[in-house]
């Protein structure tokens, strides 16, 4: 992109990195489904907040999860990027 090799130039291929990444990702949101993307797996998928409220076994669920975080089988690996918080 840069001829220079300045620091204009490191600035300029970098907004033009993000731009093709945000390129790539509405690409990518227009692919998903329609609806609720998630696992049937309650051992690594919160259950709905609702649910949470009103049922026991979800509330141990979510606290299991929240606290132990999910089993992961041997041989695999886990490693969170990110923690959001629950809102």
């Amino acid at each position: 992109m840069g001829i220079k090799g300045d620091n204009y130039d490191r600035y300029y291929v970098r907004m033009r990195e993000m731009d093709e990444s945000v390129y790539m990702m509405r690409q990518l949101a227009q692919m998903l489904p329609e609806g609720p993307i998630n696992v049937d797996d309650r051992r690594c998928s919160f259950p709905d907040k609702a649910l949470v409220y009103t049922e026991i076994e979800s509330l141990i669920n979510h606290f299991k999860l929240v606290m132990d975080g999910p089993v992961v089988p041997a041989g695999d690996v886990y490693w969170p990027t990110s923690h959001p918080t629950a809102s």
